[in-house]
């Protein structure tokens, strides 16, 4: 794969949201997973030409993920760029996800909850603040496939309503790649404009590997579950198509309505 064309591509998509951020902070919140790598890796590449800074925020949870050998390769990795990174230990009250029965669902209230806290100690006014996520092409595509299987195809009479709606809730404002929302701060997604095999190449780039001990839950998320499916075909979506199938078929909302709400409605319960 031609990396010097994808990035050109990748950066001629990001160009019209990345010339906004001059003077603003980049605070990028970092799982250690393949998509958050490469986000760091190519915002950091850009940061001189478009006058920003980036910071990489990493919330240890859950907590089997992250080895010492692990947070000391990724502190390196950002160290070695001049990246500030930051490494938030998980509460202690936390517990065990091993053997829950949604640990998925605990770990996502977790991290939020971990964010929520993090935030007023970021040091920047929110006008000067850009929220950063590493959600990508093939994670919209799951999110359209997922809301179509259980709302359209599925017998409805086993499903429970009110957790769909939720999910729904969740998820319809990923669809966006930059939100302007009305406490001052930016919600940014520049991950929107790749595919899979497109990332991997730009791993290779980074050079340093997400976590070395993959979460055993993965496999129960439903976006996991259709990456799969993408991987065995070698499918390839475009933002474009996938924006305007969600547009038709699924009640995304209006972009003004999400930038409307509350700091604590939004990170508590959407983002």
């Amino acid at each position: 794969m031609d990396n010097v064309r994808v990035f050109e591509l990748w950066e001629k998509r990001n160009a019209p949201y990345l010339a906004q951020f001059g003077g603003k902070k980049l605070v990028i919140a970092f799982s250690g997973g393949k998509d958050s790598v490469v986000c760091v890796h190519l915002l950091n590449r850009l940061r001189e030409k478009y006058g920003y800074e980036v910071e990489a925020h990493l919330y240890a949870f859950p907590r089997h993920l992250y080895s010492p050998e692990y947070r000391a390769a990724i502190t390196e990795f950002c160290a070695s760029r001049a990246i500030p990174f930051h490494y938030h230990e998980a509460d202690p009250s936390l517990p065990d996800i091993q053997g829950l029965k949604d640990p998925c669902r605990i770990c996502q209230m977790a991290r939020r909850k971990g964010m929520i806290q993090i935030f007023p100690a970021l040091g920047v006014p929110l006008s000067k603040l850009v929220l950063v996520s590493g959600h990508s092409l093939w994670d919209l595509a799951g999110y359209a496939l997922e809301h179509l299987i259980d709302h359209e195809l599925a017998d409805q009479r086993e499903r429970d309503a009110a957790q769909a709606a939720e999910r729904f809730l969740e998820i319809s404002q990923r669809f966006y790649p930059c939100l302007s929302m009305k406490d001052g701060y930016t919600v940014y997604r520049p991950m929107h404009f790749l595919n899979q095999e497109e990332i991997r190449g730009f791993l290779q780039d980074a050079g340093v590997p997400p976590q070395d001990s993959p979460c055993e839950f993965v496999v129960r998320r439903p976006k996991k579950f259709l990456a799969g499916y993408f991987e065995r075909f070698a499918l390839e979506f475009s933002y474009d198509r996938v924006m305007e199938f969600a547009k038709r078929h699924l009640p995304l909302g209006d972009k003004t309505d999400v930038e409307k709400l509350d700091r604590e409605e939004f990170l508590g319960r959407r983002i």
